[in-house]
């Protein structure tokens, strides 16, 4: 071996494909974590009344740390897909035939992609069930409000900033409407 190859081969050289797939999987463990603090998280008006934060972000932060790491995933992955396109071509290309074929796989992938995607949209289960759950743990836990046929009452957990009312005791101007029999949870109505 040269003196020249030996010193060229004893220094790493940077690879932007390395960096790329660490990148795609560091973000997704962000977008995971983000996600579920997220979805655990108290309601917008709630975090602000209560003051919440975890590891110093608050509601927003958190969302806006989920939001960018989702712009960095895709981009990251697109871009893994790209350095990548030879080696995921020659997985779905048939050996002997050498055509594109769609393995069982891909099909059920897919399915099951494009069902999630409609119970979405359509607000069917099991997205419509996650989307119940969110909105449960977010009622009960955080607010203490409990739906009928509900678990224990838990306290809110600091302050209340109150809305003040009207002297007449009506609703703030541009205050949504409440129905008579029910509290206001923004200004605390009937309570």
């Amino acid at each position: 071996m040269t003196k020249h190859h030996a010193k060229r081969s004893s220094r790493r050289r940077h690879s932007l494909r390395a960096f790329i797939t660490y990148l795609v999987a560091l973000s997704f463990l962000v977008m995971l974590t983000s996600g579920l603090v997220n979805f655990l998280a108290p309601s917008g008006r709630v975090s602000r009344q209560v003051g919440w934060t975890l590891f110093g972000l608050d509601r927003a932060g958190w969302q806006s740390l989920h939001l960018s790491f989702a712009v960095i995933f895709v981009a990251a992955g697109l871009v893994h897909v790209a350095y990548n396109w030879k080696g995921l071509l020659h997985y779905l290309l048939d050996r002997a035939s050498h055509h594109l074929t769609l393995k069982w796989e891909a099909v059920a992938a897919l399915l099951v992609t494009l069902w999630l995607i409609a119970s979405a949209v359509l607000a069917l289960p099991p997205a419509s069930n996650l989307h119940d759950l969110n909105a449960h743990f977010r009622q009960t836990f955080w607010t203490g409000e409990v739906p009928a046929g509900g678990a224990v009452r838990v306290p809110s957990a600091g302050p209340t900033e109150e809305i003040p009312a009207s002297a007449d005791g009506a609703l703030p101007q541009k205050h949504p409407a409440v129905p008579a029999d029910k509290a206001c949870s923004d200004c605390h109505r009937g309570q």
